[in-house]
């Protein structure tokens, strides 16, 4: 469509109205420094990112490390109930067995 072509608008109540598109637009262009100044905040974001992956992976790796801690802790503890209580329960057991 032309932008010269007027545009009917039609109201039932009135006379027809005629009207015409701008042949120009406003365009605004964003001012240089605030682009610089949204550019250097995402830049600094990233980088926060990129820290927080880091300690992240850090946290992790501690996590994994307790982990191991606390298994062999476990095993141990398994370990010294066998060889603590194993007799004394089998020193029960065969007593009440045998009316010790």
């Amino acid at each position: 469509m032309n932008q010269d072509t007027p545009i009917p608008i039609h109201d039932t109540n009135t006379a027809t109205v005629q009207t015409t598109l701008p042949k120009t637009a406003t365009v605004h262009t964003p001012d240089p420094d605030f682009l610089k100044a949204v550019v250097t905040k995402l830049k600094d974001l990233e980088k926060r990112l990129e820290n927080m992956k880091t300690d992240l992976h850090n946290i992790n790796a501690l996590f994994d490390n307790m982990n191991r801690d606390l298994d062999k802790t476990n095993t141990d503890l398994y370990n010294t109930n066998t060889v603590l209580f194993g007799p004394i329960y089998n020193l029960i057991v065969i007593g009440s067995k045998t009316n010790i």
